[in-house]
């Protein structure tokens, strides 16, 4: 289960994508992928706003959640989508949410979603 968040961007979608980079790096996370589904739709001679989704994480958290609950692995590493509607940017991002049993689990899952967040506001200027 997963609890969505939106965040508008004061910046533009260039400098909101920079921005959210930077954070992500500067927290010594690593970026597995970066799905750029407008440039994507743009290949097949379709058109979108802008649209980019930012695939990261740190498998030292994500194990410690994997281990109590292999079902996971479906929800990890953890995403951001970066998105223009109506002329703004936006930032969206799902809170982890799952029954786990251990403390080491339920630990790494609060701290995963702080993060999370933390990374969407600083990249937003909330």
């Amino acid at each position: 289960m997963e609890e969505y968040n939106e965040f508008e961007s004061q910046y533009t979608f260039d400098e909101t994508f920079q921005r959210l980079k930077s954070k992500i790096f500067d927290l010594n996370l690593k970026i597995f992928a970066i799905f750029d589904h407008s440039k994507n739709a743009q290949e097949v001679g379709m058109a979108m706003q802008r649209e980019i989704v930012v695939v990261f994480g740190n498998p030292s958290i994500g194990t410690l959640i994997m281990r109590d609950d292999m079902r996971a692995g479906i929800d990890l590493p953890s995403k951001v989508i970066l998105f223009e509607r109506s002329g703004s940017v936006f930032v969206g991002i799902k809170k982890y949410r799952r029954d786990l049993k251990s403390n080491e689990a339920i630990e790494a899952a609060r701290k995963l979603n702080d993060v999370v967040e933390s990374i969407a506001k600083a990249s937003t200027g909330k």
